[in-house]
């Protein structure tokens, strides 16, 4: 089951600390970020667990131009990789996209980051120049 993650689910995710410890650090961050409409957690369920997770934010436009997703993380535990999860979770960030109107979905990844990059390309994710540079500030 892929479910978009509420408030009310916190327990959900509290039950799924030892399978996916990266996706909660604090039930009180957590619960911050979904009280955010424009923030997504959207999981792959089974038997109560969180096996998989995709995390977009809405990125607002000052200009009057479409707003963006921005998919800040996609991970499937390792015991369940290559059975499509990903792929899944992804058609609904699409899904989500065209219902909201979005513009795109955009997201930074690495070169070295290969099953990334398949599962992107495979899902019709085009690159427009192979020379971006990101920087970060502290």
């Amino acid at each position: 089951m892929i479910k978009r993650l509420t408030k009310n689910d916190i327990d959900l995710l509290q039950n799924s600390i030892d399978e996916k410890g990266a996706i909660i650090k604090s039930v009180i961050n957590i619960e911050k970020f979904l009280s955010n409409e424009n923030n997504y957690l959207i999981a792959y369920i089974e038997n109560d667990k969180i096996l998989g997770f995709v995390l977009a934010y809405t990125l607002q436009r000052y200009d009057g131009r479409a707003e963006m997703l921005y998919l800040h993380e996609i991970d499937v535990a390792e015991t369940h990789r290559k059975q499509g999860i990903a792929t899944k979770l992804m058609n609904e960030l699409k899904e989500i996209k065209d219902k909201n109107g979005y513009d795109k979905i955009f997201l930074v990844t690495n070169k070295s980051n290969d099953a990334a990059i398949s599962l992107y390309e495979s899902m019709g994710g085009v690159t427009n120049s192979d020379d971006d540079i990101i920087f970060t500030f502290k």
